[in-house]
């Protein structure tokens, strides 16, 4: 799944964003925020791969593979333990590069598990 959009600093080098950005709020309202013009919000980030977690969590696939920058992985998760898009102001999983985590749902309870969460031993 894409990374967040950041509008106009799309392809721009990361010097020229660090002069723009909008720092994220520290208290308040943060899920309709935009680090620049143009950029996504959370909420629309959030939004947009609830509907695509959503999507694969209601087909009859069983074991699958989600590909995913970074930051869009946090709302893989959120989505997947079930938390509500109005919730994802503050929440942040960890995310390296290559890391997998681990998404199973028990066979009994149907409880949803974060088994893993940025599994990186396979790079060692």
């Amino acid at each position: 799944m894409r990374e967040l959009s950041y509008g106009v600093a799309e392809g721009q080098p990361k010097a020229w964003l660090d002069e723009r950005i909008a720092l994220t709020p520290s208290h308040g309202p943060r899920l309709d925020h935009h680090v620049c013009e143009g950029a996504e919000s959370r909420r629309d980030i959030a939004t947009r791969v609830y509907a695509a977690v959503n999507g694969i969590l209601t087909s009859d696939q069983r074991d699958l593979v989600i590909v995913t920058h970074g930051f869009a992985a946090t709302f893989v998760i959120a989505c997947w333990i079930g938390l509500p898009i109005e919730s994802v102001g503050y929440v942040a999983f960890a995310a390296s590069p290559a890391g997998i985590s681990l998404l199973v749902e028990d066979d009994v309870f149907r409880n949803r598990i974060v088994s893993r969460l940025n599994d990186t031993r396979h790079l060692d």
